[in-house]
């Protein structure tokens, strides 16, 4: 299981990189059971296109009271980033 996503620039950090070198893994897609979205603001997201591609989540828990649709209306107003639009449409 993962809670959030999001990366560090200051540490040069990222997920789907840094869990991908702990396990080895290379260019195969992996799995991970579950993504837990802590809530819908880019720094929680912002490696979910990564995260996403490199281990295909079987589950996604985020707040089912959010829809796609209210995530792209409210995120367009105030910054709607990659991993945040990745996130809605999964």
């Amino acid at each position: 299981m993962l809670i959030d996503c999001g990366h560090s620039d200051g540490a040069a950090f990222r997920p789907s990189v840094h869990l991908a070198r702990m396990y080895g893994f290379d260019s195969v897609v992996h799995r991970i059971t579950a993504l837990v979205v802590a809530n819908f603001d880019e720094d929680h997201l912002s490696d979910f296109p990564g995260t996403f591609t490199q281990f295909r989540p079987r589950i996604i828990y985020r707040n089912p009271s959010i829809t796609p649709l209210h995530i792209l209306q409210t995120k367009r107003k105030t910054g709607l980033g990659p991993g945040v639009l990745g996130c809605a449409v999964q």
